[in-house]
């Protein structure tokens, strides 16, 4: 998700900028004042005076981190509530009696697995096997151009777990839509996946993944 204002790289890259400036003229200003004062300040002194600066600095990074994750966060928990509104209103998720086939290609390793799935319905649609971005994807898309960013339907596959994005706007880099692939429940270093383990739980995951 994005905040349509200065982004958090530029407004690093300007507090960096910034912290350079002041610590530079502090320096200048300290030895200016030392030419006509060498006995009256020492170098304690000037270094006290560049950490207490650079504290100062970092003391606002923190803050302003902060601010934008609170921010990032009510974004979230808001385009959630959205998208669940939303696909009220184009109907219930349901399985057919039909299935699919898939080639499914695991995200991290990249093996692939050819398997059957029934067909997943939002009320009488079939979100289909759409790849192609200019084609419209149900509900991905409206989500998309209602609250911006990117949402991705997945299918469980197994009893294990791993999730099978059927129906998405997230794109590979190839330009096309990253449907079959899917995120193994256990990572490749054989812990479980934080997400997977939440959601299979039944509880919301919200954060970074």
């Amino acid at each position: 998700m994005f905040i349509k204002h200065m982004g958090i790289r530029t407004k690093l890259i300007f507090a960096g900028i910034s912290t350079t400036l002041i610590t530079v003229s502090i320096v200048a200003g300290i030895f200016v004042y030392e030419s006509d004062n060498a006995h009256e300040l020492t170098k304690n002194e000037i270094l006290k005076e560049i950490f207490e600066s650079e504290q100062k600095t970092l003391q606002g990074f923190i803050t302003m981190l902060t601010s934008q994750q609170e921010l990032l966060l009510q974004k979230v928990e808001s385009d959630l509530n959205v998208a669940r509104d939303q696909l009220k209103r184009i109907g219930s998720v349901s399985f057919a009696d039909e299935t699919v086939s898939w080639n499914a290609i695991n995200q991290y390793t990249k093996q692939k697995a050819a398997i059957e799935l029934p067909r997943m319905l939002v009320g009488d649609n079939w979100l289909g096997q759409n790849a192609d971005p200019n084609r419209t994807s149900l509900v991905v898309d409206d989500i998309r151009d209602l609250v911006g960013g990117t949402c991705t339907i997945f299918q469980r596959m197994n009893s294990n777990g791993d999730m099978l994005r059927v129906s998405t706007n997230v794109e590979k880099l190839d330009k096309t839509r990253a449907i079959g692939t899917y995120i193994p429940a256990t990572n490749p270093n054989g812990q479980s996946n934080p997400v997977l383990a939440k959601i299979l739980r039944g509880e919301k995951f919200v954060g970074r993944a």
